[in-house]
């Protein structure tokens, strides 16, 4: 519970900056994802690589914040066997963005 204390207190004196970085770089993309939705292209396959960049957008930020944050929580030998695991996770997920379920029809 210290630590989590510790990191709200570090979010909000700007000690721990690197995290509202992360944060802001996920706002962007969301606000990208929503522009692209609502921009007319001329083929479906333009339409579809756009959505996909977007996609990878979030991923990465959302990564960048799982690892910000974990890299703040966690110490020693388990903080470097999580952040790689979730570089790992992040990259793999961004490779194969058509693939998830995310974007299945209903």
């Amino acid at each position: 519970m210290n630590k989590i204390n510790d990191l709200i207190k570090g979010i909000r004196t700007g000690e721990y900056w690197y995290v509202w970085v992360a944060f802001l770089l996920f706002v962007l993309s969301v606000i990208y994802l929503f522009h692209v939705e609502g921009k007319e292209y001329p083929s479906v396959k333009e339409h579809n690589d756009a959505f996909y960049l977007a996609g990878r957008m979030i991923i990465a930020s959302l990564a960048a914040q799982a690892i910000a944050v974990e890299s703040i929580l966690l110490s020693g030998i388990m903080q470097w066997f999580v952040l790689i695991a979730t570089a790992i996770i992040g990259i793999y997920a961004m490779i194969r963005i058509d693939k998830l379920p995310i974007w299945e029809e209903r």
